[in-house]
């Protein structure tokens, strides 16, 4: 596999968790060279951290947050992304299927990256032209 894989925000959730089915931990560890977050990601998961309520649970998974920024490439949102995910809101918007903010950015960094996405939650993103990947199958 040459191709990055961007972890979307309930893969990385299920790994600090443990939530994860023997299957999806031999991915993870397969593919780990190719991982990368998007700074959506960043955002999402800092926002859940500091929501939790203060103590070793927190700090634990904290940690755990911080060590996968530090090792996996952390992929911006530029305006090539922006104009990506502006066109996959209003694609989706004109079919009745509307696209959250967050989900368009990712969507739109992983377009204009070449990356695939992998995440738990394929019918969000169906239909965009992604190479979807969901670890629990």
């Amino acid at each position: 596999m040459t191709l990055r894989v961007v972890l979307d925000t309930t893969v990385i959730s299920a790994a600090v968790r443990g939530d994860w089915p023997d299957s999806a931990q031999s991915w993870l560890a397969d593919t780990r060279a190719h991982h990368a977050v998007t700074v959506v990601t960043v955002m999402e998961l800092v926002f859940g951290v500091q929501r939790m309520p203060r103590g070793r649970k927190r700090s634990d998974i904290a940690a755990a947050v911080e060590s996968l920024f530090s090792s996996a490439p952390i992929l911006e949102l530029t305006a090539s992304a922006a104009m990506a995910a502006g066109n996959f809101r209003a694609d989706r918007a004109a079919m009745g299927r509307p696209l959250s903010l967050a989900d368009a950015e990712i969507a739109g960094i992983c377009a204009v990256n070449g990356a695939a996405l992998a995440t738990r939650n394929t019918r969000d993103f169906a239909g965009l032209g992604l190479d979807l990947v969901d670890p629990w199958h």
